[in-house]
């Protein structure tokens, strides 16, 4: 991943044969720039239903998920009001938040959310 942040202008994410994203690497890395990760204790299928509109659930592991709230760039104050809007939910239905926090992205990281696999798998 060096090697194609140093030397590619553009940057494809295929992942088993389907484009995921397509751009320049900063486009493809501004996009999740400052978005937000929710670590929970609870299921991605106890999650979806109540988040939906407002967030994206992963699964982590059969107990826990991550709730991603994508930054809005264009739309000051609106991460912050989604992410109000999901803890009070969370907090509602008696979910365990564990974590919040922000990640700075690297094609790397980008590759490992969109794919959800490392480079050897």
């Amino acid at each position: 991943m060096q090697e194609v942040e140093a030397l590619c202008q553009r940057v494809a994410v295929i992942d088993h044969g389907k484009l995921l994203a397509l751009g320049t690497l900063d486009e493809l890395v501004d996009k999740s720039n400052g978005d937000l990760h929710v670590r929970v204790g609870a299921p991605r299928a106890d999650l979806e239903r109540r988040l939906m509109g407002l967030a994206e659930v992963v699964a982590l592991d059969s107990r826990e998920s991550r709730v991603v709230i994508r930054r809005e760039p264009h739309a000051a104050g609106a991460t912050t009001r989604r992410l109000s809007k999901v803890a009070d939910l969370l907090v509602a239905a008696g979910i365990d938040i564990l974590s919040v926090e922000t990640r700075q992205q690297n094609l790397e990281s980008l590759f490992l959310e969109m794919t959800g696999r490392t480079l050897r798998d």
